[in-house]
């Protein structure tokens, strides 16, 4: 073994070894010498330092072999005889649930530890779920040079009281192996693991290669026994002092009892806890500005990113300041539009024969940019659509009024997606998938040069290359697939594949934890660093728990902490004394605001005091990072409002809304704004109020029923009318709530009935309802205004013949009934509604032409039917006072004028919870209200 030291970054102490001559006899002629490297990113940078080091000293380089652990064995060994090509994951994962859907119900019953439970028949995506399991659950033991008997052995000797129904599950797991083996050799195919082995073992190895190990601290058991079989050991090269010898093995492996009780020996402000996800993006930031303001180019910062999912979040807060980023590892092939495309595909067909598509699916691949055929007035008329009939599948034509853009939509679909959801054959799938690709993409050009249009092009290939394989016959499909299963499962598989990004030279490197090692910039942050993440845990297994992996002597939490213990390590140890800056970020709660405990690395080799220290300041909680100023321009500021011409129509309804605010009057009503969106699962108040006014307005109408005051004729009408009504909006396929919510409607009603055969008998009659009353009356403003155009939409009114008395009713169907003063008026005088003194308004002048009365104030009741939950509470309110609605009408006046006029600037404080967020945010009262980005520092946002 050869010790570097910590003193130099690893890449570059080792190129300089190889160039030795003392050390590599033939150098630079490195043709005969293989490199053993961790990682692909590593060999690269390797590589590119050996040929600058030969440029410098005037030496032309003959490249050597640069390796990682897993492809040693393939490197150092021929072809065996006969040899099969080498299965992708894909194809085993196929072979294993070809496998697990042959074996009969007692094996699977042992498998899956369910003795005498019945099943039904698992689909495939559930067979490769499970397939896709057991087969890395055999790369563990088969890497580990072990086989399934050697876990029956050891269950047997150290697990005496779990045996008996284990070791009948892994003898069920050894034939799954053998038979799913089987099942590839039958498509020239062997399993990457089975392949390993006989070559690590039976091989004949190439002669004349020089083996180096450089940093290399861990791989696989049977790879370490291959490297027995060579003729000349190899070579380790340990980046770690001398003084660290104890924690290696003879082949440079680490010993994990070494690095368990090693301090960390951390610096002080190297530390950097902050509360959540967000704030560790911002405290990022603040650290490499302060990097970058200390003269540390951008290029010679790196950023580790050990949880992913919280890499968005921290891509956009460096490049909002102007810090470019590279991932390292890549974008995963399921980023690109085509794979997203076609999960929305298999959304849409991932359906029973006999049912339509899934709203949801219909809803979401209609909005895929890359589908022809659909714009975005078609999404608009798709929320509309969603909102009214509330669809949990999608079939237009089981509901009335289906507009043309929905039926477009359908039409469209149906023309694009001419497949069905049942069974095919995986060749006839691949054929439609090709097709569609083709019909879809066949005429677009990429760039394959630019972030987007590399992806792009990759995940085509990867596509074509999947689709040819299987009109070939050459991957184990089942003979018969949904094709929702077959399009899932090559996306779940190829999805994963990393899409290189484009070089670029004054970006940060966004790179995995233990890349570190190798990397050679001195300011590095690591985010993060929490349990979990740092060191990462070996998920529990229902099939290899801790206990049995320990007992194996497979890689368990144990050498999982080592490992990352050695790197912390070697990371710290390469940019101590003034070599570089490295600081540790360790968020209270994950990416996904789950709360996380600081890294066990965090505390290691602390004692008594020191040891509570950490623990205090690790532990607390922090205030949220202040925001930063937004770079290169001013931030949000509230939106100003333009004069629009006068309103000449004004609805009653909508000057409750003035009321509560002339800023949200304006967005609402003068410029028609509205937010649309498909999520409503359920009927919202309002619309359990319109299919309640529809059911009152069809009764209203009806001359017969309407003058009975039998309650339970007029209970089986309105009950007849809302299963008309509901079939009529609704369809069939309605998404759950609605039944339920359709039943407490039913209750109401009810209540109605009982209400209005009373009111009947008392000798009230309907005289006009709301399908036949579209009202509208001239309102003249004050001063040189002039008049605007007053309409609404009257419930009902009634007539008394006995009394000559008229009643204008308006339907409440709110949880608990209220009379109209309260509504109308404050107790402190301001009105929040002016709805019945207007009504009058709009009656008086058609009372006078349909009937010839006069309606006033004073034989003219303003009233609530009150229909809440409780049927038993249907009743009439009290009538609005008198006096109000004199006063009703004469601010009313009022309030036009004000909107004639345009005053609109007042912005009083909305109520979130009875408002659409987007007038929130257009009212200014929801976001970053700054106005510029200096207040926004200021402020924290």
């Amino acid at each position: 073994m050869i010790f570097f030291g910590w003193n130099r970054p690893l890449l570059h102490a080792a190129a300089d070894w190889l160039l030795a001559v003392e050390n590599v006899a033939a150098t630079p002629d490195l043709s005969e010498v293989i490199l053993v490297v961790r990682g692909s990113r590593a060999g690269r940078r390797l590589l590119e330092l050996l040929a600058l080091k030969c440029a410098e000293q005037g030496m032309i380089l003959v490249p050597p072999q640069i390796v990682t652990p897993a492809h040693l064995v393939r490197r150092l060994t021929l072809d065996l005889p006969d040899e099969l090509e080498d299965a992708s994951p894909l194809a085993s994962a196929l072979a294993w649930a070809e496998a697990i859907g042959r074996i009969g119900k007692m094996d699977r019953q042992k498998l899956l530890r369910r003795p005498g439970q019945e099943e039904t028949e698992p689909s495939l995506r559930a067979l490769l779920g499970l397939g896709r399991h057991l087969h890395k659950v055999w790369k563990d033991i088969g890497g580990a040079g072990l086989g399934f008997q050697d876990v029956i052995r050891v269950l047997g000797e150290r697990f005496p009281h779990i045996a008996d129904f284990e070791i009948p599950r892994w003898e069920v797991l050894e034939d799954l192996h053998r038979r799913a083996g089987k099942f590839l050799e039958s498509h020239g195919l062997i399993d990457h693991t089975d392949l390993l082995i006989k070559r690590a073992r039976v091989g004949e190895l190439v002669a004349g290669k020089k083996v180096i190990l450089i940093g290399v601290a861990e791989m696989p058991r049977v790879v370490r026994e291959f490297l027995d079989r060579l003729p000349e050991p190899p070579v380790a090269l340990i980046f770690a002092p001398e003084s660290e010898r104890a924690g290696f093995d003879a082949m440079g492996m680490l010993r994990p009892e070494h690095w368990e009780k090693r301090p960390a020996d951390l610096e002080a402000g190297q530390i950097h806890p902050v509360e959540r996800d967000r704030d560790q993006a911002l405290r990022t930031v603040q650290i490499m500005q302060a990097w970058r303001e200390a003269g540390v180019a951008t290029n010679q910062m790196t950023l580790a990113v050990p949880d992913m999912k919280a890499l968005p979040r921290l891509r956009e807060a460096l490049e909002a300041q102007q810090f470019r980023t590279r991932s390292a590892q890549g974008r995963p092939a399921s980023d690109a539009p085509v794979f997203q495309l076609f999960r929305l595909v298999a959304q849409y067909l991932d359906h029973a024969p006999d049912e339509p598509p899934a709203y949801e699916a219909v809803a979401a691949l209609a909005r895929h940019p890359d589908l022809p055929g659909i714009n975005a007035a078609d999404w608009s008329a798709l929320d509309q659509f969603a909102t009214r009939h509330l669809p949990a599948r999608f079939d237009p034509g089981s509901v009335e009024e289906a507009s043309g853009e929905v039926l477009r939509i359908e039409s469209v679909l149906e023309r694009f997606i001419d497949l069905g959801p049942g069974k095919i054959s995986p060749k006839d799938a691949a054929e439609w998938t090709l097709n569609f690709l083709i019909r879809i993409y066949g005429e677009r050009e990429e760039q394959a040069n630019s972030p987007e249009g590399r992806i792009a092009v990759q995940a085509f290939q990867l596509l074509r290359d999947v689709l040819a394989e299987t009109k070939q016959g050459a991957l184990p499909w089942a003979a018969q697939v949904r094709p929702a299963d077959f399009l899932l499962i090559i996306l779940d598989f190829l999805g994963e594949q990393p899409v290189p990004e484009p070089a670029a030279d004054d970006a940060i490197q966004i790179v995995g934890w233990l890349e570190l090692v190798e990397d050679d910039t001195p300011a590095v942050v690591v985010t993060s660093f929490y349990e979990g993440a740092i060191p990462e845990s070996v998920s529990s297994d229902p099939f290899l728990p801790g206990s049995l992996r320990q007992a194996l002597a497979l890689a368990d939490n144990a050498m999982r902490f080592a490992r990352d213990a050695y790197a912390l390590a070697a990371i710290m140890g390469s940019r101590a004394q003034g070599r570089g800056g490295l600081a540790l970020i360790a968020p209270r709660f994950d990416s996904a605001e789950n709360p996380v405990r600081p890294s066990r690395l965090l505390l290691a080799g602390l004692h008594a005091e020191a040891l509570a220290r950490r623990v205090w300041y690790l532990a607390g909680k922090r205030s949220p990072e202040p925001q930063l100023a937004l770079t290169g321009g001013v931030g949000f500021s509230i939106t100003e409002i333009e004069v629009r011409p006068k309103m000449e129509r004004i609805r009653v309804t909508s000057l409750r809304d003035y009321l509560e605010s002339p800023r949200k009057f304006y967005f609402a009503h003068v410029l028609r704004l509205r937010a649309e969106d498909d999520a409503v699962l359920e009927l919202e108040g309002a619309s359990v109020g319109t299919l309640i006014h529809e059911v009152l307005a069809s009764f209203g109408a009806n001359a017969a029923m309407r003058d009975s005051s039998d309650p339970e004729a007029i209970e089986i009408f309105v009950a007849g009318e809302l299963a008309r009504v509901v079939r009529e909006r609704f369809g069939e396929w309605a998404q759950p709530a609605v039944e339920i919510q359709v039943e407490e409607v039913a209750k109401r009603l009810r209540g109605f009935a009982r209400a209005q055969a009373a009111l009947r008998r008392e000798g009230w009659t309907i005289r006009d309802v709301e399908k036949g009353s579209r009202l509208e009356c001239e309102l003249v403003a004050e001063g040189d205004l002039g008049s605007v155009t007053l309409a609404g939409n009257i419930d009902r009114i009634d007539f008394h013949a006995l009394e000559r008395k008229w009643r204008i009713i308006d339907y409440k169907t709110s949880r608990r009934g209220k009379d109209p003063g309260p509504e109308h008026r404050r107790r402190n005088g301001e009105w929040k509604d002016f709805q019945l003194p207007l009504y009058l308004k709009l009656a008086a002048p058609h009372a006078q032409k349909e009937w010839g009365a006069e309606l006033t104030p004073e034989n003219c009741e303003l009233t609530y039917f009150l229909l809440p939950e409780d049927e038993g509470g249907a009743k009439i309110s009290k009538p609005l006072p008198a006096e109000l609605i004199e006063e009703g009408g004469a601010k009313a006046t009022e309030t036009i004028s004000k909107i004639l006029r345009g005053e609109f600037m007042e912005n009083p404080a909305l109520d979130p919870n009875r408002n659409d967020p987007a007038l929130l945010a257009l009212c200014g009262q929801v976001g970053i209200g700054s106005s510029d980005a200096a207040t926004a520092t200021e402020t924290g946002g």
